[in-house]
């Protein structure tokens, strides 16, 4: 918007030279220069008005990409989360078997965040390969949903720089869908 009030600042000096002008040609007949002024000052005005459309087409793609970004982000973000909730449920499958008594604190307790406790809570499954590469793969599936959540937010964040940046026309940038905020 800055840059729209600056364009029609710069529009309303090169009326006011002309007006000028025509004052001055009218009342002496004389040539000034204040037709040079209005010139001047249209072409800076509508240079700023180039600038101005240019970064707002711009703004307004890169929030489009930004959107379709977050599309992905949030579909990758179920991926995983589906992903780790499988394995913790092969982690507590093998943990039932390997300690039938607890099976039923086991199947209500366990969460995809919890399972590297149950490695310390069940010292014994240190030694079982099996254990240790399914840890290892839901923390890392948990790691890369939580990834995916920090990527999520700075791409949010500039999205609603967008909205607010005051060198573009607000209006025309997409507004962020509610199912993404």
């Amino acid at each position: 918007m800055f840059l729209v009030i600056l364009s029609l600042l710069f529009a309303a000096v090169g009326g006011l030279c002309i007006l000028r002008y025509w004052v001055i040609k009218k009342d002496s007949g004389m040539r000034s220069d204040w037709s040079g002024g209005a010139v001047f000052s249209w072409a800076v005005s509508i240079i700023f008005l180039i600038i101005l459309v240019g970064g707002t087409l711009i703004s307004y793609s890169i929030q489009l990409s930004d959107i379709e970004e977050l599309k992905k982000i949030k579909a990758s973000e179920t991926i995983y989360k589906s992903k780790a909730e499988a394995l913790t449920r092969q982690f507590a499958g093998y943990l039932a078997e390997a300690y039938p008594k607890h099976e039923r604190d086991i199947f209500t307790t366990i969460a995809p965040e919890k399972v590297s406790l149950y490695m310390v809570k069940y010292p014994e499954l240190q030694s079982s390969q099996t254990f240790v590469a399914l840890v290892a793969q839901i923390s890392k599936m948990q790691n890369d949903y939580y990834g995916q959540q920090l990527k999520a937010q700075d791409i949010l964040q500039d999205m609603r720089f967008r909205k607010v940046n005051p060198w573009t026309i607000n209006r025309i940038i997409p507004e962020i869908p509610l199912d993404m905020r």
